[in-house]
């Protein structure tokens, strides 16, 4: 619904119970008598969407937003680029190998990276 629109009014004697509201900019949604695991699926789904663009084994992977990110970030790299919260997709096998190639130290703070 739009979310400047009034929650949606149940009929008289409904025992339906609201589970979860959410309240995004320009939409609402309300669910009713959702189970936990149906929310945790709801927030895993929002999880997801909001490494779009940073799975580096994604289709729309964007090599470039990722790199300004690294470039930012002031972990040294072993650490930033584990994050799967800021960098997913990469695991340890990927992280070293990756790190080997460009002959990068692991304890280098990314930050502190030469601009190639």
């Amino acid at each position: 619904r739009d979310a400047s629109a009034e929650p949606r009014a149940l009929p008289t004697g409904s025992r339906k119970q609201l589970s979860l509201a959410l309240e995004l900019d320009t939409l609402a949604v309300e669910l009713y008598d959702c189970s936990r695991s149906s929310i945790r699926t709801l927030r895993y789904l929002a999880t997801v969407e909001s490494r779009a663009g940073r799975d580096i084994i994604a289709e729309d992977f964007d090599r470039r937003t990722v790199v300004e990110q690294l470039r930012a970030d002031r972990r040294p790299a072993y650490d930033a680029l584990m994050d799967q919260a800021s960098f997913p997709g990469v695991g340890n096998v990927i992280k070293c190998e990756a790190l080997h190639e460009t002959a990068v130290s692991p304890t280098i703070l990314l930050s502190e990276l030469p601009a190639a």
